[in-house]
Parts: C-alpha cells; sequence; structure tokens
C-alpha cells in the first residue's frame, strides 16, 4: 500500500544517508585525526559531511562519528527560549593524548539556528574528558561491525544530558578508509517523537490509530495523545540494572561518560498493558507483533480490523513493527451503505414492477371479462350489441377469442330472428 511504502521511504533514509558519509570517508588519505598533519582538517571534512546529511533527515535528534583513536564528532537537536530548534555540533580530537587522559584534549563547538542558519561563534575550549572510545556504547558497536559490510539498528536509547532529553532509535554504519581498514562508527537517531509526528502524516479512515512497537512488544509511537504513551523515568545506582535494563526500558548506560555511578532508566508501556483494548488483544500474537520484513499479517480484534506490518530496511535488525487499526465500521460502513442503497433500488424496482405487472394484467384481461360477460348473456339468449363487445385486443390469442364470439353472437342473433324465444 502507499502507506507501506512511505513507512519504508522513512526508515530507509538514515541507513542511505550513513551510507553517502561512508562514501566521503573513503576518499584518498582519508584517516584518523590522530594521525593527520591537522587533526582538525580531518575532524571538519566530517563535521562537514555529517552536518549536511544530518540536516537533510527529519526527526534526526542526534548523529555521531566515533573515530577508532578516541575522537569523535557530535550533533544535537537543542532548545532553549529563545532559539526553539538549535543544532549543537561538537569535535573532539585525542591528538597528543595520553590514552590513559582520554579524550579530547582539544575540542571545538558551534551552534547552528535551524530556522536562519546563523552560526554563532566557534569556541576553542582545553579540557580533558574521558575517551569516547571507551563508552560502552561504541564498544558494542566495534564489536558487531568491524567486519560488517553493512550496518544495523539498535534498541532505543535514552539520552538525558542534552535539552530537551533525547529518546531514539538508532542505526549505525562501519567507516572505513580507501584501504578498507575500520576506522570508526557513523550513527543516526529517529527521535521517537519525530515517529510519533510521522505515523500522524499517514492516511487512513476517520478512526485508524497506527501504533509503532520493538521487539519486546513496547509502544514506542503512536498516534494517541502523548499522555497515553508517557514514559515513566526513575534513576538507578545499580550497575547491572542499568547496564541490563528491562526490554521495554531504555538507560543512559551505553551513552553516559565512564565513571558515571548513577544512570537514568526510561520505560515505555507495554502492548498488554496499553489503554486500547483491540492492542492489548493482539499483543500475544507474534505474528501480528513481529511479522517478518516486508510482509502484513491481518487480523480482527474487538471490531477492528489489524494490520501488522514488517518493515523491510536496508539496515539489519529494524526494530519496529507498524500496527494499523482500523474500526470495522469504517471498512464496512460504505459496505452496508452501498448495500442498503442496493436493497433500497431493488425494492422500488420491485414495487414499481408489480405495479406495472399489475396494469398488464388488468390491460389483459379486461377483454376476456367483457368476453366472459357477453357470452352469459348469449348463453341467456340475450341479444349483444356490436357496441357492447369490447375493442379488439392486441393480443393475437385474446383477438381470436374475440372473433370467434363475434361470429356466434352474429350466429345467434340471426338464429332468433326465425326462432321464437320460447322454442
Amino acid at each position: 500500500t502507499a502507506a507501506m511504502i512511505r513507512i519504508e521511504e522513512r526508515f530507509n533514509v538514515p541507513p542511505r544517508t550513513l551510507a553517502s558519509v561512508a562514501k566521503q570517508v573513503q576518499r584518498e588519505g582519508a584517516m584518523l585525526p590522530s594521525d593527520a598533519a591537522d587533526d582538525f582538517a580531518v575532524l571538519d571534512y566530517y563535521h562537514d559531511a555529517l552536518l549536511a546529511t544530518f540536516m537533510s533527515i527529519e526527526g534526526a535528534a542526534l548523529a555521531v562519528i566515533f573515530m577508532d583513536d578516541g575522537s569523535t564528532v557530535n550533533f544535537q537537536r537543542i532548545a532553549n527560549a529563545t532559539h526553539p530548534d538549535i543544532i549543537w555540533t561538537y569535535r573532539g580530537s585525542s591528538k597528543n593524548v595520553d590514552p590513559a587522559v582520554g579524550c579530547c584534549h582539544d575540542f571545538r563547538v558551534a551552534e547552528f539556528d535551524v530556522r536562519t542558519m546563523r552560526r554563532y561563534e566557534t569556541s576553542f575550549v582545553r579540557n580533558p574528558v574521558d575517551n569516547v572510545n571507551r563508552i560502552p556504547a561504541y564498544q558494542a558497536a566495534r564489536s558487531l561491525l568491524r567486519n560488517s559490510p553493512t550496518g544495523l539498528w539498535q534498541n532505543v536509547i535514552y539520552f538525558d544530558l542534552t535539552v530537551p532529553t533525547i529518546e531514539a532509535v538508532p542505526t549505525v554504519r562501519p567507516l572505513r578508509n580507501q584501504s578498507d581498514v575500520f576506522i570508526g562508527v557513523a550513527a543516526f537517531t529517529l527521535s521517537l517523537a519525530g515517529i510519533d509526528s510521522f505515523l500522524r502524516t499517514l492516511e487512513g479512515t476517520p478512526g485508524t490509530e497506527i501504533v509503532a512497537v520493538d521487539g519486546a512488544g513496547s509502544v514506542v509511537a503512536s498516534t494517541f495523545d502523548s499522555s497515553l504513551t508517557q514514559r515513566v523515568v526513575s534513576t538507578t545506582t545499580s550497575v547491572s540494572l542499568a547496564g541490563n535494563p528491562p526490554p521495554h526500558c531504555a538507560s543512559t548506560f551505553q551513552v553516559a561518560p565512564p565513571g558515571s555511578t548513577e544512570w537514568s532508566l526510561a520505560c515505555r508501556p507495554l502492548a498488554r498493558d496499553f489503554p486500547f483494548t483491540p492492542l492489548r488483544a493482539v499483543a500475544g500474537d507474534r505474528a501480528v507483533m513481529r511479522p517478518a520484513a516486508g510482509t502484513v499479517r491481518i487480523e480482527r480484534a474487538d471490531n477492528y480490523f489489524v494490520a501488522g506490518a514488517g518493515i523491510a530496511n536496508e539496515h539489519n535488525a529494524f526494530p519496529l513493527s507498524i500496527l494499523v487499526f482500523v474500526p470495522e465500521d469504517d471498512v464496512l460502513g460504505d459496505v452496508y451503505a452501498a448495500r442498503n442503497i442496493a436493497l433500497a433500488v431493488v425494492a422500488a424496482i420491485f414495487v414499481a414492477a408489480c405495479a406495472l405487472s399489475f396494469a398488464v394484467i388488468a390491460l389483459v384481461l379486461r377483454p376476456l371479462q367483457v368476453v366472459s360477460r357477453n357470452m352469459t348473456r348469449t348463453a341467456r339468449l340475450r341479444e349483444v350489441s356490436e357496441a357492447e363487445e369490447a375493442g379488439r385486443s392486441g393480443l393475437r390469442e385474446v383477438y381470436d377469442l374475440q372473433s370467434a364470439y363475434s361470429g356466434m353472437n352474429t350466429a345467434m342473433k340471426s338464429f332468433t330472428r326465425y326462432v321464437p324465444r320460447d322454442v
């Protein structure tokens, strides 16, 4: 359907964009910033390649390049009272830094107002922070993608170091230089709020509701009021809980600086507990909740048609399925209306046909009634004048009967002239 094509196109934009970035990184002379004579010339190149693509993705919340030497390029959408939509950019170099100290001894920050593209003054700050290649998120992505030819999607992340906080679905792709040597990863995230907004643009019947669910059976995005999909946010000091949160929760553990002792958890509502009866009815049906990529499974639940769609994607492990709930009345209402109209038309035609039939029958029987009445009078030897005979019928059989009676009536008149009636 058109909606499925739009959904697949929307979620294929980040993988295609990352593929474009990866091709630019493979240019001749691409290298790690720490290997270059001018580390920030390399970072600026990666920065410019990423910025253009980041701005082109609707709903993009965060973009990052993690280099294998610990350098990084980072983009985030932030907001404040005077600038509701700002892209904050960060370039950090690990050149000439003791790995024990970490990245980034030098980093530069810039801000762009998305509406005016005004660039605020760039600052050059010296500040030792932890090396980004020790962040769990990078270590996990590196182990998965170091030998992979393509990218993959990951589970929902929660990032509370920004304003506003970010809850998003990331997709990651490996970066290699011209010699096909792994030098880092690039990632984009789609905000869940952006997915909410996108789902609301899909066309449907007046009562249609659309829900995006993940493999854990949690509601990631929907067309429902945001109050129904509100996340429950809490904090924990447990490394075990933060590092392995419940499947329907996202933790800041993967993106928090090493050495953190407290992490946030954002838990999404589960489909089985969601205040929408048709969704609860199919929450336990994996064939609907997690259909194979590129397939659609349709069921009926609580007076709704439910279509579960598996989304085909250019990156592996796409985490979301799309459920479309359409009220039966919205689908069958037109059918019922058309049926009722058809019945009304048939009934009207039937009544008209009956009335016409009665008129035709009456027209046909009238000459026969006259013939019958005249024959009764003739049987009693009463004369029947020609005026009392009905006009000749257009039906051959009735016409022949009228002709036969007319002849008999003439013969009886002649007979009664010569034979007295008493005899």
